[in-house]
């Protein structure tokens, strides 16, 4: 069976030619017969001449015949999707450009770059570019706005990423370009806003000379949401708090801003209630608990948005509703304890890099707990990272004996809830049995990004491959450079990031309307392996930029893994083993590594 994708074997006119006559037919040859409907359907022209060209089949020759000439000293490019295919439906898998001159000029400039869909590079993505003019005398494109309006406007521009996710757009005249991607999942080639992933650039691209180079260009493909969130419901489990459910999830920098006040028809100025905390629980994204101070047993009171946005940085729309509800007559009696324990009681699962998650039936108050310790065969202490106040996080700071139990009591009296209430006159009792540590080492590599506000920071998230139990590591710094990993268990690694301009803490995708860029994101494409002991220094690096003039390698090449080396690991102190700031609170280890060196090629 033929599973090979086909290839363009020859062109005319040559790639690269000038002062082609007017008439001069276009062709491409083929490896081997293409199916015709998908291969016309790939091609793409700028300028805009295919109503111009008779289309003829010859075997494997396709002949693009001009009706009428070219236009005078003007570049042509003509673009052959990833997406042509051959008899069996085998994809073409990368976008072939040939372009010519019918002057003595042939435009020289180019971009580069690839596209990422959450986090993995996006095969056979659309990528759609704008000229915006700039040039004295040149008229801009069409309006970049226009790309998801029912009747689209269509580029300049219009090429594919192919199977690895990257892309080059070539014979570029001077100016100034807006550069988009999409995923085109229903196929009619033409970004739909509703179902379509789309990428909007970090930053236009600029060409000032006749062959500048643009690499590096890395776009974001994420759904575009053009609503706010909205309340759709309100509940108050007794009379200090209340649950307020949004139409999406509020965006996770800054709680939305509500007003409770009563709701009854006496005509009388309604009562407020005050906020006097909150927040969206780690398994509910889309509700707020609110601790509310004012709310009498059995009244009824409404609740009104006052400030929320998404994710995306929509604001939060009033519902079309009043949204009501009654306090129940009850006050709160729930006592704190301990509803979910993971890794389950009793397990064979504790090492160092455990994380013991304990899940709490009420809020819990978090000043003013006494330590908790694991007693084995030695005492070792915890440390606790609360996700939100129903959830937290163990982390033991020292490593265990293998093969033995150690246990953990927690008082229940010991916990207090948001409300003041302790926990029944009881203990809780968990223990596990400890296993051999995984081994451990640490990553080395660059940081390059774009100039970030005082404010600003670059994120980087260093994630195990395969789900395996390697903890998510999340890393911020404030300025470009080497980074060194805290130590983490032996395995494979992907690592990507993004340049936080607001500093908020969220990676924000863009706007269309009006026009935002969004925030650089990067990632290296290859797996980075932590070798046991080993500190393993990569040479490629983590960029986190909008895009690189005139780079002496390609996008791709410089996103692709080029050396990988084993070096010695110094004795450090905590503070220089990373610059970055270890968000999930990795307990970090100092040990020798044996002196060893290589170079995978």
């Amino acid at each position: 069976m033929d599973e090979e994708a086909p290839e363009v074997v020859g062109m005319v006119p040559e790639p690269g030619s000038t002062n082609i006559d007017r008439g001069q037919p276009i062709i491409f040859r083929f490896s081997e017969s293409m199916d015709h409907r998908s291969t016309e359907h790939a091609l793409f022209f700028t300028p805009d001449i295919g109503s111009t060209l008779r289309i003829e089949w010859r075997g494997r020759e396709l002949r693009l015949i001009p009706r009428q000439p070219y236009r005078e000293n003007t570049t042509i490019v003509v673009t052959l999707g990833a997406d042509a295919t051959d008899m069996r439906r085998n994809r073409l898998g990368q976008s072939v450009t040939l372009a010519f001159s019918t002057g003595p000029i042939l435009d020289n400039s180019s971009v580069s770059g690839a596209v990422l869909e959450e986090g993995r590079f996006a095969a056979g993505a659309w990528i759609w570019i704008y000229s915006l003019g700039a040039e004295p005398g040149q008229e801009a494109g069409a309006d970049p706005s226009l790309v998801s309006a029912p009747e689209p406007v269509y580029p300049l521009f219009i090429t594919q990423a192919d199977d690895t996710g990257c892309f080059e757009q070539t014979h570029m005249a001077r100016g100034i370009y807006r550069v988009f991607a999409f995923r085109d999942v229903d196929g009619n080639r033409r970004y739909d806003l509703d179902t379509d992933p789309l990428a909007v650039p970090p930053t236009d691209i600029s060409f000032v000379a006749e062959d500048d180079r643009s690499t590096g260009l890395i776009l974001n493909l994420a759904m575009r949401d053009t609503t706010g969130p909205f309340i759709r419901s309100a509940s108050a489990p007794n009379n200090n708090y209340l649950h307020v459910r949004f139409s999406e999830p509020p965006a996770p920098a800054g709680l939305p801003q509500i007003s409770v006040e009563s709701y009854e028809p006496t005509g009388e100025a309604p009562a407020q209630a005050r906020i006097t905390g909150g927040y969206i629980p780690l398994q509910a994204p889309t509700t707020l608990v609110a601790r509310v101070e004012g709310l009498e047993p059995g009244s009824r009171y409404r609740v009104r948005l006052l400030e929320a946005r998404d994710g995306l940085g929509n604001p939060g729309r009033a519902a079309s509703r009043p949204i009501t509800f009654t306090v129940p007559a009850q006050a709160d009696t729930a006592q704190p304890r301990i509803m979910a324990i993971t890794p389950s009681d009793s397990s064979r699962s504790l090492n160092r890099d455990t994380r013991l998650r304990l899940t709490f039936s009420t809020e819990i108050d978090t000043s003013g707990l006494p330590p908790w310790m694991l007693v084995g065969p030695d005492t070792i202490g915890l440390a606790r990272d609360w996700l939100d106040p129903l959830t937290v996080e163990l982390i033991p700071l020292d490593p265990v004996v293998p093969d033995a139990f150690y246990r953990l009591t927690i008082a229940a009296r010991s916990l207090q809830s948001w409300t003041g209430l302790n926990g029944p006159a009881e203990e809780h009792h968990m223990a596990w049995r400890g296993i051999r540590p995984a081994g451990r080492g640490t990553l080395r590599f660059q940081i390059e990004g774009v100039p970030l506000p005082s404010h600003g920071r670059y994120r980087v998230i260093i994630e195990g491959v395969g789900g395996g139990t390697a903890p998510r590591t999340e890393l911020e710094l404030s300025a470009p450079g080497e980074l060194i990993t805290p130590e983490l268990p032996v395995g494979p690694y992907w690592i990507r990031g993004f340049a936080d301009v607001d500093g908020d803490g969220a990676l924000d995708v863009g706007r269309l309307h009006p026009f935002r860029p969004a925030e650089a994101v990067g990632a290296i494409s290859d797996t980075l392996y932590v070798i046991n002991t080993f500190e393993s220094v990569y040479e490629v690096p983590l960029i986190l930029g909008a895009y690189r003039r005139n780079a002496p390698a390609a996008a791709c090449a410089d996103i692709r893994l080029a050396a990988l080396a084993f070096e010695e690991c110094p004795q450090r102190s905590a503070a220089a083993t990373s610059p970055g700031i270890p968000l999930n609170r990795l307990a970090i280890r100092h040990q020798r590594c044996p002196r060893y060196r290589r170079f995978l090629r």
